[in-house]
């Protein structure tokens, strides 16, 4: 079994619809993901730990308690999150209205943003550091009202209070 969609091997989208195409990604998304954990993650996070344990002992890193330290404390010190690109959509619009949806239907920022392959908190820390810049710089919020994420305008109003 290839694990893959007539279309990706044929290369031959033509017959396809959204929500075939969708269902599509649905079927070999899990083994995408199994893959990721199973294969991709463990050679990043050795590859990581290897270049930042040199770093620390060239001492290019500061690390409390030098080698030593670190060696002491390896996982913790290299945790890290490998997520990699999110997983493809048939139709953009369509994805992002689904989103928008989700979220007006009181679906949780974090399971919205996961779907998009986003971390809830990195996006809330972007916005707050645009918001901020936006104001720093006297500049008008040229974004709609509402958007695929949710009401951006009404975060920030929120998070003056």
């Amino acid at each position: 079994m290839l694990a893959i969609t007539y279309e990706d091997f044929s290369g031959d989208y033509a017959g396809a619809t959204f929500s075939s195409a969708r269902m599509g990604t649905a079927s070999v998304w899990p083994r995408v993901v199994r893959r990721r954990a199973g294969v991709c993650v463990p050679l990043c996070q050795a590859i990581y730990e290897a270049w930042l344990e040199e770093e620390i002992e060239r001492g290019s890193t500061e690390f409390p308690g030098g080698l030593a330290g670190f060696l002491d404390n390896r996982a913790a010190a290299a945790r890290a999150l490998w997520r990699g690109p999110t997983k493809p959509q048939a139709d953009e619009l369509k994805a992002a209205n689904a989103a928008k949806v989700w979220r007006d239907n009181g679906m949780s920022d974090a399971v919205v943003y996961e779907e998009l392959g986003l971390d809830v908190d990195a996006v809330y820390e972007q916005r707050r550091r645009e918001r901020d810049r936006r104001r720093e710089l006297d500049l008008e919020d040229a974004r709609p009202a509402t958007t695929t994420a949710g009401d951006d305008d009404a975060a920030d109003q929120q998070d003056d209070d």
